[in-house]
C-alpha cells in the first residue's frame, strides 16, 4: 500500500503538529506493508534532524514564501505531482486542502482522507478573506473527502453540530523519550517554559507580560523561532527583558523533553487548535501544565492533570503557585500515568492503521 501525505511542512518538525503526526506515524509503521510519500516544503528541508528508510520518499517542492499564499501554492504543486505516482490513498493535513482533496476524489479512484486540524477560520493570523475560505473548506469539507479526522473529541462535535459533517475522532499520542547524554543550560525547577510557533493565536505576548509584571524572579523560556520581519515576533522581543531567555528553534526532541522534564511550569497559551501535541508532551513528561481555558485544552486535561487559567486569573494563579501553596507532585505523576495510557503513539498509528487497511 502507498499513501502520499499533502499540506504540512515536511517530515522532521519538531513540534509542528501535523509534522510531528507524520513522523511519528511513519516511524511507527515501520514494520507494516506501507510505503509513504511526503510533499514537503523546500525551504524548510535542511532545517531538522534527519531520518531516512526506504519506506519514505521525500518530494521536496518550492513554494512561494507568503503566509497567505504558502499552504495554497503547496498543496497545488504536490496534487499535481501526485497525479504521476502509483498511490492507493491520500492523506491531506490541514482543512485548507479540501479543494485539492476534492480534485482527487474527483479524478482519481485514490481513498482521499483529510486531517482537520483546528478551528482555523476563528485564528487570529488570518485576514477576513483567510478566515472565509478556511470556513468554506469547513463548511463543505463533507463533500471533499472520503474520511474526515479530527483529534479532538470537540472538533468531532463542533463539525457535526455547524456543518453536519461526521468526523472521526484519532487523537496525537506523546514523546517522551530523551537522551542521558543531552544536556541543558538551565538548573531544574528554575524557569518557565513556552513552546510553540510565535503566533497571536498562542497568547506568548500575553503570557510574557503577565509574567514579567507579576515580578518573578524565575527566567522565562521561549522556545520558537523568531524573526524580526514579522510585526508580532517582532513585539515579543520588544517586550521580553533579561528574564526572557530565547532559545531559538530546537530540533531534538530529546532537548524539548529535558527542558520540560526540569521547567517549574510549563505555560500553555494555544487557543484555537485541537489536542495539541506539546501539550501531550509536557504532561507525559511530569511538567506542571498551565494552560488556557479552552474546550480543547479542558478535553486534554480536566481538573485533574493540570491547571487551566483565564485571562482574568492569570497573574493570581501564577502568585500561588509561586507561593507554593499545594504540593503539585500528585498532579504531575497522575498526568504522566494518564498520557502514557491515553495518548500513546502505538495506539494512534494502530487506529490509523486500521483506516488505511478498511478505505481499500
Amino acid at each position: 500500500m502507498k499513501i502520499a501525505i499533502i499540506g504540512s511542512h515536511g517530515f522532521n518538525v519538531v513540534y509542528g503538529g501535523f509534522e510531528t503526526f507524520i513522523r511519528e506515524l511513519i516511524i511507527n509503521m515501520s514494520n507494516r506493508d506501507i510505503r509513504f510519500i511526503v510533499y514537503a516544503r523546500r525551504h524548510t528541508v535542511n532545517v531538522f534532524e534527519p531520518y531516512s528508510s526506504e519506506k519514505i520518499t521525500i518530494v521536496n517542492l518550492r513554494t512561494i514564501e507568503r503566509k497567505n499564499l504558502v499552504q495554497f501554492t503547496h498543496s497545488l504543486n504536490a496534487t499535481f505531482r501526485s497525479f504521476f505516482i502509483q498511490c492507493d490513498i491520500v492523506l491531506y493535513v490541514n482543512i485548507a486542502n479540501a479543494p485539492f482533496a476534492l480534485i482527487q476524489k474527483l479524478f482519481t479512484r485514490r481513498k482521499v482522507i483529510i486531517c482537520v486540524d483546528g478551528i482555523e477560520w476563528k485564528r487570529k493570523k488570518w485576514n477576513l478573506i483567510g478566515k472565509g475560505y478556511f470556513y468554506l473548506c469547513a463548511r463543505f469539507s463533507k463533500y471533499c473527502t472520503h474520511h474526515l479526522i479530527a483529534d479532538s473529541k470537540e472538533i468531532v462535535s463542533q463539525y457535526k453540530n455547524q456543518f453536519k459533517a461526521e468526523s472521526k475522532y484519532i487523537s496525537y499520542g506523546a514523546n517522551t523519550y530523551f537522551s542521558e547524554k543531552e544536556k541543558i543550560e538551565f538548573e531544574p525547577n528554575s524557569y518557565y517554559l513556552i513552546i510553540g510557533r510565535i503566533i497571536p493565536d498562542n497568547n506568548i505576548d500575553f503570557l510574557i507580560n503577565h509574567l514579567l509584571r507579576s515580578n518573578t524572579k524565575k527566567q522565562i523560556v521561549l522556545v520558537g523561532e523568531l524573526k524580526k520581519c514579522y510585526k508580532y515576533q517582532n513585539d515579543i522581543i520588544k517586550i521580553a527583558d533579561y528574564r526572557v531567555i530565547k532559545v531559538g528553534l530546537i530540533t531534538s526532541i530529546s532537548r524539548l523533553n529535558l527542558l520540560l522534564k526540569n521547567c517549574f511550569c510549563y505555560l500553555h497559551g494555544h487557543e484555537f487548535g485541537g489536542t495539541n501535541p506539546i501539550l501531550l508532551q509536557a504532561l507525559g513528561n511530569g511538567a506542571l501544565t498551565f494552560a488556557l481555558n479552552t474546550a480543547y485544552n479542558r478535553e486534554v486535561i480536566s481538573d485533574k492533570y493540570g491547571l487551566l487559567f483565564d485571562k482574568n486569573s492569570f497573574t493570581h494563579k501564577i502568585k500561588n503557585i509561586e507561593d507554593g501553596k499545594e504540593n503539585y507532585n500528585k498532579i504531575k505523576i497522575l498526568a504522566k500515568e494518564y498520557i502514557n495510557e491515553k495518548y500513546n503513539w502505538k495506539s494512534v498509528v494502530e487506529q490509523y492503521y486500521e483506516l488505511f487497511t478498511n478505505c481499500n
